[in-house]
């Protein structure tokens, strides 16, 4: 009888497990149907010129694609940034800073000081810090030539490798 219960309890565990598993998998799912919904709205905000509500849909997607996915995600960093430029493209260079520097630090700490990926978001620091703080603002766009010479020259340019 003791032996029957037991396996009764490790039976009715082994069940609530799966229910639990599949109920996160399933909300994992609809999170990613959310997430390319509203994907999809601030590409079409964006594509009517209407970015007040771009920035809007574009917050929900960045949001949730933090709870899916690692802030090193190619998608979750094409989320943030798309979410920065529509920020830049409204003057919110305040809110848009944040979001550009935890990209850049993803990128730095997986792949490196000198990714390529980093070319842009720097610009668009340069871009978000010109009005807060010019001298910042200069060496972002330093750092930027620095890393599109360096991938982009056949020879890197000297005179920007100790500075």
């Amino acid at each position: 009888m003791t032996k029957l219960i037991s396996t009764v309890k490790r039976c009715i565990f082994v069940i609530l497990y799966l229910l639990l598993c599949f109920k996160t998998y399933a909300n994992e799912e609809n999170d990613k149907k959310q997430l390319l919904s509203y994907v999809n709205q601030y590409h079409s905000y964006v594509l009517k010129n209407k970015f007040e509500s771009a920035a809007i849909e574009a917050q929900h997607a960045y949001e949730l694609s933090l709870k899916l996915y690692k802030p090193s995600s190619n998608k979750h960093l094409i989320i943030a940034e798309e979410y920065a430029l529509i920020l830049l493209q409204i003057e919110k260079y305040k809110q848009a800073i944040p979001i550009l520097l935890s990209a850049v630090k993803a990128i730095e700490s997986t792949y490196g000081a000198h990714d390529k990926r980093l070319i842009t978001l720097l610009g668009d620091l340069k871009i978000a810090t010109k009005t807060t703080d010019a001298q910042l603002s200069n060496e972002y766009a330093l750092r930027q030539t620095r890393l599109y010479l360096r991938h982009s020259s056949n020879e890197y340019v000297v005179s920007f490798s100790n500075k």
